[in-house]
């Protein structure tokens, strides 16, 4: 059997947290009651930016558990991680809007696989680069900072007030 490395095991182990709580993540704002607090970390409908806090939270609270863990010895920690989610949240948009724009519909089950291969993608962005020092650059480490914090206000901001444009539009 292939034994794998243990920053190969933490990056499967975040794999399979991402999916598991983007999983609950999608329901846990209908669970609560549709819930004030809950909306800004839950999808509160199913619009696709709703939907990429399913990708975004998971990965940014794992990535507390891997700071501790081995993150506070990289210069490019922040950097690879907050990239992983760009990658994998930039893979589920682009993916859902071409085939739904070829098929001319969304489908339930393509959109959820999307979210899986999404992770996936992510996972596998921080793998490879959190073991280099790409991103580690002086302008690079604030520049993620501040896209990151940005990035968080806002799926804050626009969970409770969206723009009127397509991708904050629930399809249903």
């Amino acid at each position: 059997m292939k034994k794998f490395s243990p920053l190969k095991k933490i990056h499967m182990a975040g794999f399979v947290f991402t999916c598991i709580a983007g999983t609950l993540l999608h329901f846990l704002y209908n669970w609560t009651g549709q819930n004030k607090f809950i909306a800004a970390f839950s999808a509160t409908n199913e619009s696709t930016w709703e939907h990429l806090k399913l990708l975004w939270v998971p990965i940014v609270l794992f990535a507390i558990i891997e700071y501790f863990v081995y993150g506070k010895k990289q210069k490019n920690f922040l950097c690879v991680k907050y990239l992983a989610a760009v990658v994998g949240m930039s893979f589920i948009t682009i993916a859902v809007y071409t085939y739904a724009g070829i098929l001319g519909r969304n489908v339930d089950f393509i959109n959820i696989s999307l979210y899986f291969i999404g992770a996936a993608v992510a996972w596998r962005f921080s793998y490879k680069y959190v073991r280099t020092d790409r991103f580690s650059s002086p302008v690079c480490v604030p520049l993620c900072r501040v896209s990151a914090a940005l990035t968080a206000v806002c799926f804050l901001v626009w969970t409770y007030s969206p723009p009127q444009i397509g991708i904050f539009i629930s399809p249903v």
